[in-house]
């Protein structure tokens, strides 16, 4: 079957289409006039569907794109160590542009701030954007504690932030006298920090309280949450949908009657006490994924613990390297039935395809597969994964994502990797006719090389491969689960 390549899948032919409408000739469209006629919602959609590397091209093509372009480039702002001379470019830009900081929604600053060219003016330059930015909704900055402590007045810049609602904090005392100023927030994750449980945080525990009917989703590390809750069980968080807890044992039942609504939880390291925290239909009422950490010292779930049946199921490991038999034992806890959508994530033990085989021949109605493996320079462990998927993938399953880990994953590599796969791509299409999408990843952090090897119907009716590469590419709406 041959293989179409772009850099973009359907998005460059749409938008070829939206520009030359079959009303106006090629040749009109070439014209200044035959452009000017192009109607600003058609506009606005090339915008949308064009590929956020495109946006600064469009901004110089006319004064409507650039205006309709310029919203989007500056509404969600993430600079992490490779890009921090761009984002101290941006910052600048900002601050002497304020009306750029009213396009700002989302600020993340993910490096640490020895990174920043001049660390002393970090404060200045940052709190000075931050002033311009009164739209802003969600604010993540790495070192924020470093930026409080060294300026007296960037506290007070953050404080009157007027629509902040997410915003991601790694605790230092430093931030006390700032977080207790911060208004009801939608999404809030906080890392304690300190090595060491806490059961008392005085910060977290009055963002907790003025947040209770308007948080949405949670993420806490290192906190005794349970705790927390048996003391106010007045406390029930209504709106919470995605609820994660990071080394915050030991877990009670106080957690699902405080989160009635959650559809999402995640739970690491250790996934199943008390086992009917996730047995029991009666906590958690409305949980269709649960992320549960195998933990790499042994752990081993309750005799006879079992989730109850839900549709997306999450195994995953952080750091060490563990045994099949300890993930054997908590894939044993799964209904197979009844899941859709299955990640073994970060999982680096010698067998896991062995190991991933036995679960995939139980689980009859899988559609959404992700996983994580180590490959060698010929691909051999791909090899292996595709061989694997064609004796044991069931006939239900549409996408498969695998993050390939090398010593040096580059673009090269990915796409070195994705020719491989592709020379299998019919005998998988034989083998398993629901399969819509292949996705192979680099497994960085940011700035992931992919390739997405997507099977869709073109004109007449016929199925064709479709090979697109680039970067941190976005999987499909029906893609169920998140990586």
């Amino acid at each position: 079957m041959t293989f179409f390549h772009s850099s973009q899948p359907k998005e460059s032919a749409r938008i070829r289409q939206l520009l030359l409408p079959a009303a106006m000739s090629q040749a009109d469209a070439a014209s200044p006039s035959g452009a000017a006629r192009v109607p600003y919602d058609i506009l606005e959609l090339i915008v949308c569907l064009a590929p956020e590397t495109a946006l600064p091209n469009l901004c110089l093509v006319s004064h409507d794109l650039d205006a309709l372009a310029v919203r989007l480039l500056y509404r969600d702002l993430h600079f992490d160590s490779s890009s921090v001379k761009h984002a101290v470019q941006c910052l600048q830009s900002i601050r002497s542009s304020p009306h750029l900081g009213r396009l700002v929604w989302s600020l993340k600053l993910d490096y640490r701030l020895h990174q920043f060219p001049y660390p002393t003016e970090a404060p200045a330059l940052v709190a000075s954007t931050l002033r311009c930015t009164p739209n802003l909704r969600r604010l993540d900055i790495a070192h924020l504690a470093q930026l409080i402590a060294l300026s007296r007045g960037f506290a007070d810049t953050i404080a009157h932030l007027d629509h902040l609602s997410d915003l991601n904090v790694a605790w230092g005392p430093v931030l006390d006298p700032l977080l207790c100023r911060i208004g009801p927030l939608k999404r809030l994750e906080f890392d304690v920090g300190s090595g060491v449980l806490d059961e008392n945080n005085d910060a977290l525990e009055h963002l907790l309280r003025v947040s209770v009917y308007s948080l949405e989703e949670l993420r806490l590390t290192g906190y005794k949450l349970a705790a927390y809750l048996s003391q106010h069980p007045d406390l029930i968080f209504e709106r919470v949908t995605s609820l994660e807890l990071h080394y915050c044992e030991p877990l009670g039942l106080e957690i699902a009657r405080a989160f009635p609504s959650c559809r999402r939880v995640q739970f690491f390291p250790v996934p199943f006490t008390p086992p009917e925290l996730l047995s029991d239909p009666a906590n958690f009422p409305l949980l269709e994924h649960a992320e549960a950490g195998v933990d790499e010292y042994g752990y081993a779930p309750p005799r006879h613990a079992k989730l109850r049946p839900m549709p997306h199921i999450t195994l995953y490991n952080s750091s060490h390297i563990i045994s099949e038999a300890a993930i054997m034992s908590a894939m044993a806890c799964i209904e197979p039935d009844s899941v859709v959508s299955f990640q073994m994530q970060s999982l680096e033990t010698p067998n896991i395809l062995s190991t991933l085989e036995k679960g995939l021949r139980v689980c009859t109605r899988l559609q959404f597969l992700c996983i994580s493996i180590k490959v060698d320079a010929e691909g051999t462990q791909l090899r292996e994964m595709v061989c694997m998927l064609l004796r044991a993938a069931p006939a239900t399953l549409r996408f498969v994502s695998i993050s390939c880990a090398t010593k040096k994953t580059t673009r090269a590599v990915i796409e070195q990797l994705a020719d491989l796969v592709a020379g299998y791509a019919d005998a998988l299409l034989a083998r398993i006719p629901s399969l819509r999408l292949i996705e192979l990843r680099s497994g960085t952090f940011s700035g992931e090389h992919m390739v997405h090897l997507k099977l869709e119907k073109w004109d007449g009716g016929a199925l064709r491969w479709f090979r697109v590469c680039g970067q941190d590419l976005k999987p499909p709406a029906e893609f169920a689960f998140r990586r």
